[in-house]
């Protein structure tokens, strides 16, 4: 297994914990660019992370970490009980749908620039994330 993806990206760092949490060998391999064509031969859409298994490209953090999870099923990633785990996923999609997608500078810019929402801050002080301010220019 091959893990393409970068320190300080969130994403990766996810999929590198749930590596981690079911003792799976891998190797990291950094990138520096998500946009050159050698990267997109791994991910067409140029985004981080990727994770290669036998030569096929799984990209989205919570769909890898979903097989890592099915791979090795023992110690789970999610709790047995049916509401906690719906409750878990809500709370990861919550993050990498709803509030990771506020902290990607391509999200930003798209606010910004071709959304029509200028001066738009999405981010509060000390990268924490304030939906407010959105919610204003909405």
């Amino acid at each position: 297994m091959k893990l393409y993806t970068r320190a300080q990206n969130s994403a990766g760092e996810r999929v590198r914990i749930a590596l981690h949490l079911k003792r799976i060998e891998f190797e990291y391999v950094p990138v520096v660019s998500a946009n050159t064509e050698e990267y997109r031969l791994h991910n067409p859409q140029g985004l981080i992370p990727t994770l290669e298994v036998d030569g096929v490209n799984l990209h989205q953090s919570l769909t890898i970490i979903e097989y890592i999870d099915e791979l090795i099923p023992d110690p789970p990633l999610l709790p047995s009980d049916l509401l906690l785990k719906a409750k878990s996923r809500a709370f990861a999609l919550a993050i990498s749908a709803e509030a990771h997608a506020l902290t990607v500078r391509r999200v930003r810019k798209y606010l910004t620039n071709q959304a029509g929402l200028p001066n738009c801050n999405v981010l509060g002080t000390g990268r924490t994330i304030a939906l407010a301010p959105l919610r204003a220019c909405l």
